[in-house]
């Protein structure tokens, strides 16, 4: 059996789920071998983010879902998204004794006859279906609990909060039969830890673990044989995959750098290449890294597989696309890729006289949606800069681009890089850990700079606007062609 394990398969994902789904679809489609998706987060709406997952042919027919919650819940967490016999229990607005007042389309607060706000409810869209409820506690006015509904309706947990400092306190997990099947308790602290987790048996006492990583390892015992090949895509995970008592073949995936923007060693990454000695493979995506670790960490050569991101060759789809005279960035608005660098150095090239437009596709993370705003609107930059949500269509978006633009501190490869290059738009990018220098050919197919240096960023820009770069290509190692090859090979070896 081949299991790809994860913590959480989200409906709108970035770089690292877009990775391990494309390779699990290729390793399924040509392998002959189904695979097993393994999610270790609560959501009690999995059978709807896999449902879209297939309709959007994320994953294919082989591909199966399982997940931690779902099996401690005796397989009764999930109702099945296509089953036309299960009615969606609805909830009517109105609440006895309260004020109703309407913040959205399905948000809605009620006050108490004292005017004093007790209850928020969040419907689901276009319905009358419960979603949450926060009860508001009305002698502190503070968050007390909040009840969560799955897609039909039906309460799946209860969080319960201290009255004053709104800690969380306490978790309470339901099947669909209103069972309680867990809880989970934390310290009334600072660092609202988790300390405790009580896990119902049918027919046997309760189970205790007191950290999430020890009732992981208790799954895996579980769910893992003798012989099972296991991809394991979360460094949470690392340790309770290496510590489950079963001999499986468990390869490990760095989807970013093992190292911090000062180059110490990320805490996460720590106990796998601690014990390499027990994985079977750690998989990289560029040579740059693996060299890193065989030289700082001592990871031998047959410990390590670097097969790089792969993607379609799209050039021919876009062939016929209107380029347009603007920069693009495409992917998640977090701290280490360091959007300010970005927009510093794209008004530099507005400040030389240049009114190329820049386009900003991606999800606020950190709040670097509003730094970038404020920095934005303080430099006079409206009139040129446009910021839209997150694309389900980056290539299209890549395809009209005058050069795409990364100034981040560190990747683990730099997928939209691949993404643009492979639809003939040309990379900006800085020459940081890992990915750029692997596929960007300076002047060729786009521009390598001197990481952080702003300046230099800004300059290369300009060249880009003077003398755009034509008859731009990615390197046929990146497709998909090579890597089917690749895993394949690995799948043999192991």
């Amino acid at each position: 059996m081949i299991y790809s394990i994860t913590s959480i398969l989200p409906r709108s994902h970035g770089g690292r789920t877009k990775s391990l789904l494309r390779r699990n679809k290729l390793i399924t489609m040509n392998s002959g071998n189904n695979i097993t998706l393994v999610t270790c987060n609560y959501n009690a709406n999995y059978p709807q983010i896999i449902a879209n997952y297939r309709e959007r042919e994320l994953i294919t027919s082989n591909i199966a879902h399982l997940n931690i919650y779902h099996w401690l819940s005796g397989n009764r967490l999930f109702q099945n998204h296509w089953d036309d016999n299960i009615k969606r229990t609805r909830t009517k607005l109105k609440v006895k004794k309260l004020k109703r007042k309407k913040i959205n389309h399905h948000l809605y607060d009620y006050y108490d006859k004292k005017g004093t706000h007790v209850l928020r409810r969040l419907y689901y869209k276009n319905s009358d279906v419960l979603k949450s409820e926060r009860i508001i506690d009305s002698q502190t006015e503070s968050l007390s609990q909040l009840k969560e509904y799955n897609f039909y309706g039906r309460l799946h947990k209860v969080t319960y909060y201290h009255p004053q400092t709104e800690s969380k306190l306490q978790e309470c997990f339901y099947d669909t039969r209103g069972a309680l099947y867990c809880e989970k308790y934390f310290t009334n602290t600072e660092t609202n830890d988790l300390h405790l987790i009580k896990v119902y048996c049918e027919n046997s006492l309760p189970l205790y673990f007191k950290t999430e990583k020890q009732l992981f390892t208790y799954y895996f015992n579980h769910l893992l044989e003798d012989g099972d090949i296991v991809f394991n895509d979360a460094r949470v995970l690392d340790k309770p995959l290496i510590e489950q008592s079963h001999q499986v073949k468990n390869i490990h995936i760095l989807h970013s750098s093992h190292l911090d923007a000062e180059n110490n060693l990320k805490g996460s990454f720590k106990y796998v290449l601690k014990h390499f000695n027990k994985v079977t493979k750690i998989l990289l995506f560029t040579h740059q890294q693996a060299e890193g670790l065989r030289k700082s960490y001592g990871v031998p050569d047959e410990k390590l597989a670097i097969i790089p991101h792969h993607i379609d060759n799209h050039l021919n789809d876009y062939i016929d696309d209107k380029r347009s005279n603007y920069f693009i960035y495409i992917g998640r608005f977090s701290p280490e890729k360091q959007l300010i660098h970005l927009l510093e150095a794209y008004k530099r090239v507005v400040e030389s006289g240049y009114d190329t437009p820049l386009l900003l596709y991606g999800k606020d993370e950190h709040n670097q949606l509003s730094l970038m705003k404020d920095f934005i609107t303080e430099h006079n930059l409206e009139d040129y800069v446009t910021i839209k949500p997150f694309t389900h269509h980056p290539l299209k978006a890549f395809s009209q681009a005058l050069a795409s633009l990364s100034t981040s501190q560190y990747e683990g490869f730099g997928l939209s890089i691949m993404e643009s290059l492979s639809v003939g738009t040309p990379v900006i990018s800085y020459d940081y850990n890992y990915g750029p220098r692997e596929m960007i050919t300076s002047g060729q197919n786009g521009y390598l700079v001197e990481k952080n240096n702003v300046d230099a960023f800004a300059q290369k820009m300009i060249a880009m606007v003077e003398a755009p770069l034509r008859d731009v290509h990615l390197d046929s190692k990146f497709y998909t062609e090579r890597a089917t090859i690749n895993y394949l090979k690995l799948l043999q070896n192991i």
